[in-house]
């Protein structure tokens, strides 16, 4: 997938290089949990160092 492409999965859209920081580390708490709902991915995986410790969502 592109960066352009994963950054038309947010309402409102998100550019390229916003998605291109996001990889680079500079991604805020917010949006993480915003990509753990789109994707499924687990906020732990996305981010470890935010969620150190906290115990998986049932």
């Amino acid at each position: 997938m592109t960066l352009e492409a994963f950054g038309k999965l947010f309402k409102p859209a998100v550019d390229k290089s916003t998605v291109l920081r996001w990889e680079n580390g500079k991604l805020p708490v917010r949006r993480v949990l915003e990509i753990e709902k789109v994707t499924g991915i687990d906020r732990r995986m996305l981010a470890p160092k935010m969620f150190k410790g906290l115990e998986a969502a049932e």
